[in-house]
């Protein structure tokens, strides 16, 4: 067995907690989307229409469409399976829901559309940097995301069309089964990309520098 050595543990744990900060920021963003009920990003999408079927959280909705994602992993594409996908299988879940608790008072959907459509601007600005975080920590890919992986693996194209593919699968699914979407699935879609790639380039100079991270 390979001995870990004690920088390789603390560069682990590093990356770690760049993801953790990601996944906090990450589900602060996403509940802002889901407060003010405007949709969001197609995943989140996805998750509503479980939330609204099944008559759970949508956290929980979430951690069950990875966990469910993960069990189809193990059965046909075990070697893409890390022990540390778990932590985003379960974490942001969880997390959306405090957060959602924590600010249901303040952000709802009968607040005027200016401050909606704001909500859900602000929701993308952090929606972006929590994926830059946890994207570039190159820890555990959460299930879901890994489908976009496979698919360009086996219909050999480029990841970004491979995103795109999944993203408008996620979308039409979440669509046809009753999930939120509008405004801020539009929003989420146009600008969550240039958010990511803003805050790796800050993300470089600042915390990826700490954690010894190569975006």
């Amino acid at each position: 067995m390979k001995q870990v050595t004690k920088e390789q543990a603390l560069q682990y744990l590093k990356k770690q907690g760049v993801a953790f900060i990601g996944f906090i920021v990450m589900a602060f963003g996403v509940a802002l989307f889901l407060l003010v009920g405007l949709g969001g990003d197609p995943g989140q999408v996805f998750a509503d229409s479980i939330h609204k079927h099944l008559g759970i959280t949508n956290g929980m909705a979430l951690t069950l469409l990875h966990l469910s994602f993960f069990v189809l992993l193990l059965i046909f594409q075990r070697k893409m399976v890390r022990l540390d996908m778990l932590i985003p299988t379960f974490v942001p879940g969880l997390i959306i829901d405090l957060f959602m608790f924590l600010m249901r008072d303040f952000i709802t959907p009968e607040l005027p559309m200016a401050l909606r459509v704001l909500s859900s601007f602000v929701g993308c600005i952090f929606l972006g940097m929590g994926l830059c975080f946890y994207l570039n920590s190159h820890t555990g890919t959460a299930p879901m995301d890994c489908f976009a992986v496979i698919l360009s693996d086996k219909a050999h194209i480029k990841l970004g069309t491979a995103r795109i593919v999944q993203d408008a699968t996620y979308f039409l699914i979440g669509f046809l089964l009753g999930g939120t979407y509008g405004v801020g699935t539009l929003i989420a879609v146009l600008l969550t990309g240039i958010f990511v790639n803003l805050f790796t380039k800050l993300g470089n100079r600042t915390l990826f520098k700490w954690a010894r991270i190569v975006s």
